[in-house]
């Protein structure tokens, strides 16, 4: 995604749930895909907790206070 002509990375709506080390999506969808960057997840200083998606297309958890562009969804009524 760009930026005023940079590329950003995005939080996509996921997040570590209750610090077990498995994700969610903050919707409620089920968690049935995740293309993490090699090395990834690995919850550096024990503060990442959100997910971001880079401009490769790969997931890497972050910590849930950096500001990122968003995606989010929510259900079709």
């Amino acid at each position: 995604m760009d930026q005023n002509g940079g590329r950003t990375r995005t939080w996509i709506g996921g997040l570590k749930y209750l610090k077990t080390g498995r994700f969610i999506w903050l919707d409620g969808a089920r968690w049935s895909y995740a293309d993490w960057l090699p090395g990834e997840p690995n919850d550096t200083v024990g503060v990442e907790d959100c997910v971001e998606l880079l401009s490769n297309g790969k997931f890497n958890d972050m910590p849930c206070w950096d500001l990122r562009a968003f995606i989010c969804s929510y259900p079709a009524k």
